[in-house]
């Protein structure tokens, strides 16, 4: 079954967990609380992960990854920073360096996957299967995910 998470800014920072609609307010809850969101951030996790390995995380991040009680991240299951729409990515060919490409994480057509080319491309992950994903970012430049 696929886990189905979303995440916010709430003051400045991303919030993850569960997305609630209550009296026109977009919410977050997570262990942590209920956090009324900005709507225009709301991102969706995607299923995938990026090719970031646990050891070349900085110490407050895998902080960060092993409290998020959603996607509970730790070592031993590490496969990768979550990718969420809305999310800039550098997808790397693994053959061939030059087919590589950057763009922004959304969902079109039924599938998730990237657009590229200002939006005017869209390529599911499904047919990126000679790629590997490198976040680098969010169209939303908050600061990282509590």
């Amino acid at each position: 079954m696929r886990m189905i998470v979303f995440k916010g800014v709430y003051e400045g920072r991303w919030i993850s967990g569960d997305l609630l609609h209550e009296n026109g307010k977009m919410l977050i809850k997570n262990a942590n609380g209920i956090f009324e969101v900005d709507p225009e951030t709301i991102s969706e996790f995607t299923g995938m992960t990026d090719c970031t390995e646990w050891d070349d995380l900085e110490p407050d991040e895998k902080a960060m990854f092993e409290q998020d009680f959603d996607i509970k991240m730790i070592e031993e299951e590490w496969d990768g920073i979550p990718i969420y729409t809305n999310d800039i990515m550098v997808c790397e060919n693994i053959f061939d360096p030059e087919l590589s490409f950057t763009g922004i994480v959304a969902f079109a057509d039924g599938c998730f996957g990237v657009a590229y080319n200002d939006g005017e491309d869209f390529i599911s992950f499904s047919d990126l299967m000679d790629y590997k994903f490198v976040l680098v970012g969010n169209v939303f430049e908050v600061e990282e995910e509590e």
